[in-house]
């Protein structure tokens, strides 16, 4: 599915945050990992 919003490609801002959110987890511990992956799930 994608989504516009003012233009702005929802989609593909969502592909780009995982993309970094990836690359954030490889710097936490797993506990904090769990976290961020339940967080990002709702978003």
């Amino acid at each position: 599915m994608k989504f516009k919003y003012e233009g702005l490609d929802i989609w593909q801002m969502g592909v780009e945050l995982i993309k970094v959110v990836n690359k954030i987890l490889k710097k936490y511990p797993d506990e904090e990992k769990y976290v961020l992956v339940t967080h990002g799930a709702i978003l």
